[in-house]
């Protein structure tokens, strides 16, 4: 099942597309699609984002958005007590979190769901404090 959201969808061809100009300015939109309120404070680490994602060439982004990957391993992990938290923000633009939520609900058996109000998909960077705080509680349980 395809967790991406709308966002994801139309930016991936233009990820790998040959018009240059395009490819790059995905490549800044992509960014700008992880970070929410991007805002003069976060301006230098999205210039450092954009800078490190344009160096990556179509057929590396292609890679990273069509390798298939067999869950199946975790997922009997989950059904065994393998421990999950799973960290999202309710404003991610890139991926559907409620569907990855009910896809990971029926392989594990011992979870933690966390939802952060207002968290896009760079939660680690938007809310380092709580994603810190909540990683802490999770892994001293």
């Amino acid at each position: 099942m395809d967790l991406a959201k709308d966002c994801l969808k139309n930016l991936r061809p233009r990820l790998i597309t040959d018009d240059v100009a395009d490819a790059l300015k995905a490549r800044i939109d992509f960014v700008d699609s992880t970070i929410n309120d991007c805002n003069a404070e976060n301006w230098d680490d999205r210039l450092l984002w954009v800078g490190a994602f344009s160096h990556l060439n179509a057929n590396d982004v292609l890679n990273a958005m069509s390798r298939q990957q067999d869950p199946e391993p975790l997922f009997a992990a989950g059904r065994g007590g393998l421990r999950l938290l799973h960290l999202y923000g309710d404003a991610d633009q890139q991926l559907d979190n409620v569907v990855a939520e009910a896809q990971v609900s029926r392989h594990f058996i011992n979870k933690k769901v966390v939802v952060i109000k207002g968290g896009g998909h760079a939660l680690f960077y938007e809310f380092q404090s709580q994603v810190v705080e909540e990683i802490l509680a999770f892994v001293t349980e």
